[in-house]
């Protein structure tokens, strides 16, 4: 091999390094969106105002439940609840056809379908498509017989885990101390998820104990579960929650977090939030002062 080919062969290998490096560097790191859009996944990445806006918007319906559209398969069902139910517990109809049935019962509220669904949550032969809907609708519809099933199941580490998602989103419908220790033991779950997702279940308990369980996600191990505590405090809203949140931009030293705080007062109400994010306006930290600004177009309207 000549002098001329080896150094050819050697300035492409540069080349390629450079070119890999460049993408390394360049790609969103992290976990996705339901949007499909990258979150910063620690201290120091950068992460646009929109993704946690994204973060910090209401949960996705789509997401919960295996639907990406969040909207109802298009069949011809049933315009009353006697039908409606009849399709559901029909176990010769597609599974679509009966999954589109108790979306339309949770939407109507139609409580008389409140044991059919919880017979078909709790029967494991039943498809687990139906079962997560099932999950979902009884959370509207069901009685305090409905809340203990979901308990059960969110906290049952050998049931299917979107399952115990959806379980456990629904037990944010319940108003009762039984739903809020379910979903304090969810967030000691062994799987973030779980931890995650119950942080967000919390937004609905706008109590003292509600946001005694939140904050304590404060310190999870898990940044994306921090994070979400931190949204939830912004919609939760108040005094309480907004020192909160102050609290937490003045010490941590992650700009992922900082951000989420941020996002958060954004979400928030009040002349104490907008005197939070007015301090960040103008911060030397580009990241920083462009989410406060989004945030306080958000605050202020």
């Amino acid at each position: 091999m000549g002098k001329g080919t080896l150094t050819l062969l050697v300035l492409a290998g540069i080349a390629l390094l450079v070119c890999l490096g460049a993408w390394v560097l360049g790609r969103p790191a992290g976990r996705v969106t339901s949007g499909g859009e990258a979150v910063a996944a620690g201290p120091g990445l950068a992460a646009k105002p929109e993704v946690f806006a994204r973060l910090a918007a209401a949960p996705d319906e789509g997401d919960v439940d295996g639907d990406p559209s969040g909207k109802a398969a298009a069949f011809a069902l049933p315009g009353d609840q006697a039908g409606l139910l009849r399709v559901l517990g029909d176990r010769s109809a597609k599974t679509e056809v009966r999954c589109a049935a108790a979306d339309k019962l949770r939407q109507l509220g139609a409580k008389e379908s409140a044991g059919l669904l919880l017979e078909i949550l709790q029967d494991k032969s039943e498809p687990l498509s139906l079962r997560y809907k099932a999950a979902r609708a009884v959370g509207v519809v069901g009685d305090e017989s409905a809340e203990a099933v979901l308990a059960s199941l969110a906290g049952e580490q050998g049931v299917d885990r979107h399952l115990r998602v959806v379980s456990v989103l629904a037990l944010g419908n319940f108003g009762d101390n039984n739903a809020l220790n379910a979903l304090a033991q969810a967030e000691e779950d062994p799987d973030s998820l779980i931890r995650f997702k119950a942080v967000q279940a919390l937004e609905k308990k706008d109590n003292a104990a509600g946001r005694e369980i939140v904050e304590k996600a404060l310190g999870d191990s898990d940044i994306y579960v921090q994070a979400r505590a931190i949204q939830t405090l912004g919609r939760i809203g108040g005094q309480p929650a907004v020192r909160t949140i102050d609290g937490v931009l003045q010490t941590t030293e992650s700009d992922f977090i900082r951000i989420a705080c941020l996002t958060a007062l954004g979400n928030s109400s009040g002349s104490e939030a907008v005197a939070i994010l007015s301090r960040y306006e103008n911060n030397t930290n580009q990241l920083l002062s462009a989410n406060a600004r989004a945030a306080l177009q958000r605050v202020k309207q």
